[in-house]
Formats: C-alpha cells, sequence, structure tokens
C-alpha cells in the first residue's frame, strides 16, 4: 500500500492539515511505499514502525518533508538491509533520531564515507561501488573490498 500525503487521514481515521502537522503515527499498516512528503512542509515526527518497507528506495521520498527531526521504522524489513541506517542518516539532512537512536557525529561520519561523494553528491550504496570500506564499518575489525561496476 502506498502512502501519500492525500490518503493519511484515512489511514489514521481522523481529517490532518498536511500543511500544518507535526507528528504522525502511522504504525503496522501495510504500508510498502511513499510518494512525496514535501507538502508536509512542518512535520517533524513521523511513526512507520511495523510497516512493510523493503528496499531503501521506497523510503526516499519521505525524506523530502523539510523537517522531519524524528523517523521511526522498526520492525519494517528495510532495517535488516546491509548500511539501512548510514544510508538514512545520508539521504535525511534534517533527521535527528532515527529509530529511537539518536543520530551522532559518527553515524553522520560513516554516512558521508559511504554515501557521498568527495563533491558532496550522493553515490551508490558499498555493494555497488569500488572503495576500501574502514573496520569500523565491517565489525569485528576486519576491512573489506566492495566491488563496483559504476
Amino acid at each position: 500500500m502506498k502512502l501519500t500525503p492525500e490518503n493519511i487521514p484515512s489511514k489514521i481515521g481522523k481529517p490532518v492539515n498536511i500543511r500544518t502537522v507535526t507528528s504522525l503515527s502511522l504504525p503496522n499498516l501495510q504500508i510498502d511505499d511513499a510518494t512525496s512528503f514535501m507538502r508536509l512542509e512542518q512535520l517533524e515526527q513521523l511513526d512507520l514502525s511495523g510497516n512493510w518497507f523493503k528496499f531503501n528506495r521506497q523510503l526516499e521520498r519521505i525524506f523530502d518533508a523539510p523537517k522531519l527531526k524524528d523517523l521511526d521504522l522498526t520492525g519494517c524489513p528495510v532495517t535488516k538491509t546491509s548500511y539501512y541506517r548510514e544510508w538514512v542518516v545520508s539521504h535525511a539532512k534534517t533527521l535527528q533520531v532515527l529509530d529511537k537512536q539518536p543520530i551522532t557525529a559518527a553515524d553522520r561520519d560513516r554516512a558521508k564515507l559511504l554515501f557521498v561523494s568527495p563533491s558532496g553528491d550522493l553515490h551508490p550504496p558499498p555493494a555497488l561501488c569500488r572503495r576500501h570500506v574502514p573496520s569500523f564499518l565491517c565489525g569485528f575489525g576486519q576491512r573489506s573490498r566492495i566491488v563496483c561496476s559504476v
């Protein structure tokens, strides 16, 4: 089910002014995709926990919300994908809390290393990009080489 600003009122069962709403709780609604949240101009807190998001690309348009600070996706399949946290942090510049955990300077550094080019552009995820990943990203102090076709 796709989440759009227009269908939010039907999901929560009450009228919502999408231009002024600051917090939305939409857990466990079988949502698996979203359109642009740009019109949710004041949205700061969004709970989408327990929904069906499986791929990062299904989340991209949520980050259009210009003031989003707190996003909860706990229980969504996407949270189990490689580099999930770093990917979200690299795409959601205003985010301060992800899955009930504060975003730290170390989180931002890892996200930048993995997903932001020296020119500041976002680039493909590590699985698609040729680079050497520092040991602090690989776990257990092991280094790995990530191979790329781009």
